[in-house]
């Protein structure tokens, strides 16, 4: 381990042990920031690595394993604990599991801290306001409030005997009264109740910026939706550049109000400079997070480019390693691909390697692919399994892979540095779940 690696792991072990004591003493967190005097280049690093967690949340989210979407996101606080955007998702997921075990109150009193220190990061921070409101309406509805308990189900009960009264003395006696009184023997008839309308999901077609005239979008799904009590956007679809290849790229997600301001924006990084896209590669969007402006507060979506960089000189294709694969589940009819590995990179912090790879997928089969799940295993030269890890390429969140037609991948795994340093390991990818 290079001595950049070490200061990191000791920076990271250190940091985690100040939180454990008190993760809201935020004058020793940035003493200890402070002193370890990063670089620009280490700085970026740990950026890089508390992104990639949040990242691998996200992905574990969508295939519904929220408990280790949670881990994911507490690692990512780990490293960066001054990170409010952090602080407000490992809130929402805290919540999230909350109410699916019944409003577990250890969860509730853990996304509530995070919350709160999202609001002492920053105070104009509408999402962790929110999220409290919603935690204090939901203790209020389990709570109700009610201090005495005879004095309030007495109560209910008188206003219940008196809302009764009042419903039969408008609904049948007055209309019977008025009936006989004016020598009409008519039905009176009851109105219909008013329906009222629930939003549950709309699609919303995203303005593309005027300035990303180097780009071409193909969008294929713009949606905002209630998702287990909570709000969501998703955004589905590919970006390509066909003159240059990029290096590096940010895609900003702006939401915007019906008065043209823009309520919030998300920055996406897209590209980095470890993972280059030549020209007419797609870079594929699939991107989803929760939001708490809901429509008519949102009138629209706009997507914007930022902070990219093209390649100064030609870069000719990457070279393609193929990939054995391997069956563990059985081969639908019409169903045939090629997985190709493109570029692999690692670097090393605290215990534990982080692996970037880059694989192009090809359907060359009669049918569409609408799920594909993998499992990525490295062997000694004796067969030996060293270490595996499960993926999520495809599934309903993602737009289906046609027949005739390929994408890029960009998949992030950890494993042990023993693992990693491991000299003549065998790679391989299993095709775990398909269709």
């Amino acid at each position: 381990m290079d001595d950049s690696a070490l200061k990191l792991k000791n920076y990271i072990e250190e940091i985690s042990i100040l939180q454990d004591k008190d993760n809201k003493d935020f004058k020793s967190l940035k003493n200890c920031l402070r002193n370890y005097a990063f670089s620009d280049d280490e700085l970026e690093k740990l950026e890089r690595l508390s992104l990639n967690h949040q990242s691998r949340s996200e992905e574990l989210l969508k295939s519904k394993r929220l408990s280790e979407a949670i881990f994911s996101m507490e690692r990512a606080v780990e490293i960066n604990p001054f990170s409010d955007e952090f602080r407000n998702k490992i809130a929402q997921l805290y919540l999230m599991r909350a109410n699916r075990e019944g409003y577990k109150k250890a969860d509730r009193d853990l996304a509530f801290e995070a919350a709160s220190i999202s609001i002492s990061l920053n105070n104009d921070n509408p999402i962790a306001r929110s999220l409290l409101k919603e935690i204090q309406k939901k203790d209020d509805r389990i709570s109700g409030r009610i201090h005495n308990k005879y004095l309030g189900p007495l109560f209910l009960v008188i206003i219940v005997i008196a809302l009764i009264a009042v419903f039969v003395e408008r609904e049948y006696i007055i209309p019977l009264f008025n009936n006989y009184a004016m020598g009409k023997d008519e039905e009176w008839v009851k109105p219909e109740p008013i329906k009222t309308i629930q939003f549950t999901e709309l699609e919303i077609e995203p303005q593309i910026s005027s300035l990303n005239k180097d780009f071409i979008f193909n969008i294929d799904k713009s949606q905002i939706a209630k998702t287990n009590g909570s709000y969501s956007y998703t955004l589905q679809g590919e970006i390509s550049a066909e003159k240059e290849t990029i290096k590096s790229a940010d895609l900003d997600i702006n939401f915007v109000s019906t008065e043209g301001k823009t309520l919030f924006t998300k920055t996406v990084s897209l590209i980095k400079e470890d993972h280059l896209v030549l020209r007419g590669e797609k870079i594929l969007l699939d991107q989803f997070f929760f939001i708490h402006y809901l429509p008519p507060d949102i009138a629209k979506v706009s997507l914007n480019m930022s902070n990219y960089s093209f390649s100064e000189e030609e870069i000719s294709a990457e070279e393609s390693l193929p990939v054995y694969i391997e069956w563990e589940t059985s081969r639908p009819e019409g169903i045939k691909i090629n997985i190709n590995l493109k570029n692999e990179n690692a670097y090393e912090s605290y215990s534990h390697s982080y692996k970037n790879f880059k694989i192009h997928l090809e359907n060359l089969g009669l049918n569409e692919i609408h799920n594909l799940e993998v499992k990525l295993s490295w062997e000694n030269i004796y067969g030996d399994l060293l270490f595996e890890d499960h993926q999520v390429l495809i599934n309903k969140k993602n737009p289906p892979l046609l027949a005739g037609k390929d994408r890029l991948f960009y998949l992030f795994t950890e494993m042990p540095n023993e693992i990693n340093n491991e000299k003549e390991k065998e790679f391989y990818i299993s095709i775990t779940g398909i269709n």
